[in-house]
């Protein structure tokens, strides 16, 4: 009868308005997932960049020739492990595009972290360039 398709169509309505409302909630989901997961790459980068910034940072400069030659393997060793970095930031870089894309207005504050690594990584380099 007509009060019966009447509640049926209600029903109807009321479902396809959760179906969109799950939808969006997903879409909210999915994007604070991708600003969590840059936040964390972010983070392991600065950390990894500051442990080798650190290990850059000495001022021992060797007692004798053995040792001395101990310093510039371990030198060589840390420059060889910075050469994959630049790709490393170059994904992050395209990463924090993605986010902004889906998530403007964290967009400065996506930038800023972006560009702290930037420099934090110049500064790594340079120091490994000897500069």
């Amino acid at each position: 009868s007509r009060a019966i398709r009447r509640r049926q169509q209600q029903l109807n309505d009321r479902w396809e308005s959760l179906q969109r409302l799950k939808v969006s909630r997903e879409q909210v989901i999915e994007v604070a997932q991708s600003v969590q997961q840059f936040q964390q790459t972010c983070d392991e980068t600065k950390a990894w960049v500051a442990e080798k910034e650190k290990a850059l940072a000495t001022d021992d400069c060797g007692k004798d020739v053995d040792s001395v030659k101990a310093l510039q393997r371990r030198h060589q060793a840390i420059v060889r492990e910075l050469a994959p970095v630049e790709e490393k930031l170059d994904k992050l870089k395209e990463q924090a595009e993605q986010v902004i894309k889906a998530h403007p207005r964290d967009s400065t504050r996506i930038r800023a972290k972006q560009g702290e690594i930037q420099t934090m990584w110049q500064k790594v380099k340079a120091k490994a360039e000897g500069q």
